[in-house]
C-alpha cells in the first residue's frame, strides 16, 4: 500500500543522476502524502487495512537495470517503482476523492529477467487484501 507517491523521474536525466526542473526559484514536482487518504478509506470501510505500507515512485520509463533503480530510489526515497500511481493520485485529488493504492509486488525494480518475477504469488497476495477490503 502506498503511504506516499512521487513522480520520481520528472526532471532532467543526467547520466547517473536526476536534476529537478526549476522554474524561477521553485522546484517543479509532483508528490503526495497518502496517510490521510488511508485513514479516510479505513473510516469508510470500517476496518483496518492490513497491508504493508511503503513510499512509491511513479516513473515514465521502468528501470532497466539495478543502477537506475537505485538512483531513483535514492533520489525519491521510494521503495516501490510503478508507472501510474502519481497520475492516478493527481486525478483523485483533482475531483476531491481519496486515493488508495494497493499493489502486489512481483519483482525488484531494474530486474530485467522476467523469469525471476513472482507474478502469481504477487497477484494472490493482492487478491487476499482486496477480498478482505470487500468483505469477502
Amino acid at each position: 500500500m502506498a503511504v506516499s507517491e512521487v513522480q520520481a523521474d520528472l526532471g532532467r536525466c543526467c547520466g547517473d543522476r536526476m536534476e529537478p526542473i526549476v522554474i524561477g526559484k521553485k522546484e517543479v514536482g509532483l508528490s503526495f502524502e497518502l496517510m490521510e487518504d488511508i485513514a479516510r478509506a479505513e473510516e469508510v470501510l470500517r476496518l483496518k487495512i492490513e497491508a504493508p505500507g511503503a513510499p512509491m515512485a511513479t516513473v515514465s520509463c521502468a528501470s532497466g537495470n539495478a543502477d537506475r533503480a537505485l538512483m531513483l530510489a535514492q533520489a525519491s526515497g521510494a521503495w516501490v517503482e510503478n508507472m501510474e500511481g502519481a497520475a492516478a493520485c493527481a486525478a483523485a485529488r483533482r475531483v476531491g476523492a481519496a486515493f488508495l493504492e494497493i499493489r502486489g509486488i512481483s519483482n525488484w525494480a531494474g530486474e530485467g529477467d522476467i523469469s525471476t518475477w513472482r507474478l502469481e504469488p504477487a497477484a494472490e497476495r493482492l487478491g487476499r487484501v482486496l477480498n478482505s477490503l470487500l468483505g469477502r
